[in-house]
């Protein structure tokens, strides 16, 4: 039996696959241009770990499109998955977790994150997008946020090709889950 790859292994070997095949550009649109640590100090440097500039911002979730369409993992979502996440989860099911389609949802719903991160929490509870971790990492809320925080780094990664998903994308996301997040 082969055994998984270590995190590190991981992250090399999609930075490998990013730079073999490439990845889309990453563009300045809502939810990466914008960060949730702020300057709150007068140095205006944001670098000093003993000041007082890196108070985390409550995390703005406004920039997500909800939508009351029902939402289709196969037609809407895996097509999304290829398009955005492919590189690194599907030839190398980084994490653990195959988005190939046929696949996903059997590495989604129900199944809890890998190595224990997101406090318990399982990739995707169905009916539950606060619960679900996926949200937690597509949302990309500072990791320190109390309540959308994340660990491992938000996805998609911030590789140079990589193309971040947008409100839309991520409010289709979240209506599936909402749903109950159908093996459709």
């Amino acid at each position: 039996m082969r055994t998984p790859p270590t995190i590190a292994a991981s992250t090399l070997l999609c930075c490998l696959a990013a730079l073999l095949w490439g990845c889309p550009e990453i563009t300045g649109e809502l939810p990466y241009s914008e960060w949730a640590i702020v300057d709150d100090d007068d140095t205006g440097d944001d670098d000093d770990s003993a000041d007082d500039d890196d108070a985390v911002e409550d995390c703005d979730l406004t920039w997500i499109e909800h939508t009351d369409e029902e939402v289709s993992l196969s037609s809407a979502l895996e097509p999304m998955f290829f398009d955005h996440c492919s590189n690194c989860h599907v030839p190398y099911v980084l994490g653990g977790l195959s988005l190939a389609p046929g696949q996903s949802w059997g590495d989604l719903v129900d199944v809890p994150n890998m190595l224990g991160y997101g406090q318990g929490m399982v990739r995707v509870a169905a009916g539950d997008p606060e619960g679900s971790y996926l949200m937690h990492k597509l949302v990309r809320c500072d990791a320190e946020d109390p309540d959308w925080g994340h660990y491992q780094g938000p996805m998609p990664p911030d590789l140079p090709k990589s193309i971040p998903l947008d409100g839309a994308q991520v409010g289709q996301i979240w209506a599936w889950i909402e749903q109950g997040a159908a093996d459709n």
